[in-house]
């Protein structure tokens, strides 16, 4: 099954999941779920990709629920929710880890390594730019003209890959889902920290207080 087909699969699976932590079931079978959705995301997570990092981001945020969902159940072990909790890893936190991946995608070394996420987001800002310029040069001079301090880097990288930064428009109304976001290109989401949401943040904060 090829790669993108597979991913998709798995979004589905992870759909599935979602909807049986939310339901009425048992504090142990959200627990059985959560044990496998760390299995899957320490696969997803420790193979660097774009789809892969999505999918271990979204199975972070569904363990979030689901060990939230065990803590308030006063008859669960504490320390189980613990022990789930302690599995869970974020490497995309670190900027060189999604900046391989996007120079993966780019399929050239657009992103350096040993930026900070405010560089990152104006290598991206700029290629964003060369691309617009290709349709309005003199927009892109004007706006450049209007904000004379700010640095846009430019490499021949970028120009060569001005598609890269060329993302998939979406709508307002459209929720951002992982199943809304698999058939799109987002790379823009990717140098901002991918798909986030504060579940994990808050577990973490009850848990270890």
């Amino acid at each position: 099954m090829p790669a993108h087909d597979l991913g998709k699969a798995l979004v589905e699976r992870l759909a599935e999941d979602a909807r049986t932590i939310h339901n009425d079931a048992t504090s142990q079978s959200v627990y059985e779920i959560g044990v496998q959705l760390s299995a899957l995301a320490e696969w997803c997570g420790g193979t660097e990709g774009y789809g892969n990092m999505l999918l271990a981001q979204r199975i972070n945020d569904l363990q979030a629920v689901a060990i939230a969902k065990l803590t308030a159940d006063l008859d669960f072990p504490l320390e189980k929710c613990q022990e789930l909790l302690a599995k869970i890893k974020e490497p995309w936190k670190k900027v060189d880890y999604r900046s391989r991946i996007m120079n993966r995608e780019a399929g050239t070394e657009i992103f350096s390594m040993g930026l900070d996420e405010e560089g990152a987001g104006r290598i991206f800002a700029s290629g964003q730019q060369l691309r617009m310029a290709q349709l309005n040069p003199t927009a892109v001079a004007t706006a450049r003209q209007l904000f004379p301090m700010t640095t846009f880097p430019e490499s021949n990288a970028m120009k060569q890959r001005l598609d890269f930064f060329n993302d998939t428009p979406t709508e307002p109304t459209v929720p951002r889902t992982l199943r809304a976001l698999w058939e799109l290109k987002a790379h823009g989401m990717l140098v901002h920290g991918g798909f986030r949401s504060r579940h994990l943040d808050l577990v973490k904060g009850s848990l270890n207080n």
